[in-house]
């Protein structure tokens, strides 16, 4: 049984007590933020949203739940720091928009990083954004290639092929304590594991408020999805949107690197379960993942 089997059962909400480590405090409204793993078109999907005239998010990425120095770093003898707190985080959310959102694709690997999010912005939307796993193992150790060769990532980090990281993976996850807290971004094998992602999701958030999409879709019909997208964050839908994730060119060239049938045949293996999983939560088939 490999280690990413297990999780929690989710306990049910009520009311959070009042938090008050937050009285006083300005926190910025935060009605959604953009999750999943790299490589699954979190940086299109904000380029689309960002069109709307009525949308406003941050630059970049913010990192700022994930950050354990980061955020820890905004309090003081157990209160929040409202000066640090808003340098570090609230003042890049301060807009008069309507729709206010973020995009950080870690902010789901980690239960941890969730609950903070939960404790800050109770009401937001999440927005899980997956991937064919294959796919996107592919494209993440191009990327960990190009790393590699720029001299940015040494070799041992990296492995001498992408079976042998994979199965090293593997073997870290089987021997974690507790994946979810332990697990590096780098680690190929659990940055793909959606089903657990959106279990983890549903613990803290209500079903109605994760939007589940999958690249594929987004490129197969970006009209279609970012209307779902649009009544899922209460917008009405702007055409701009499906022109600006269609202009694409933010993304680095893959390295030339192409996965073998073997090691695509692998990955089915380890993901099948997986990938049914998260088809039985969301209700719909993922399009062509376990063929590719």
């Amino acid at each position: 049984m490999l280690g990413f089997g297990r999780s929690k059962k989710p306990s049910a909400r009520g009311a959070p007590p009042e938090d008050r480590a937050l009285a006083g405090v300005d926190v910025p409204r935060v009605d959604f933020l953009v999750v999943g793993a790299m490589k699954c078109g979190t940086t299109t999907l904000r380029r689309a949203l960002v069109a709307h005239p009525d949308v406003h998010m941050p630059a970049g990425e913010q990192h700022f739940f994930g950050n354990h120095r980061r955020y820890l770093s905004v309090w003081k003898g157990g209160t929040l720091d409202s000066d640090a707190f808003e340098r570090e985080y609230a003042a890049a959310f301060r807009s008069g928009k309507r729709v206010v959102g973020g995009k950080t694709p870690n902010y789901v690997i980690s239960s941890i990083t969730l609950e903070r999010i939960q404790r800050f912005h109770p009401g937001a939307r999440m927005v899980l954004m997956v991937r064919c796993p294959i796919a996107r193992a592919q494209s993440h150790w191009n990327h960990m290639l190009r790393q590699r060769d720029s001299g940015n990532r040494p070799d041992f980090l990296v492995g001498h092929s992408f079976a042998e990281r994979v199965l090293r993976d593997v073997a870290d996850l089987d021997d974690a304590r507790d994946p979810d807290a332990e697990m590096r971004g780098t680690n190929l094998v659990w940055r793909r594991l959606y089903a657990s992602q959106r279990l983890r999701l549903r613990h803290l958030f209500p079903s109605e408020h994760v939007f589940v999409g999958a690249l594929e879709e987004l490129h197969a019909d970006p009209e279609a999805f970012l209307r779902g997208l649009c009544a899922f964050l209460g917008l009405a839908y702007d055409a701009r949107m499906a022109d600006a994730a269609r202009r694409g060119g933010d993304a680095a060239p893959d390295h030339t690197v192409r996965l073998s049938a073997a090691e695509r045949l692998m990955l089915r293996e380890i993901y099948a379960e997986q990938v049914r999983e998260l088809e039985a939560m969301v209700g719909r088939r993922m399009p062509g993942w376990l063929e590719a």
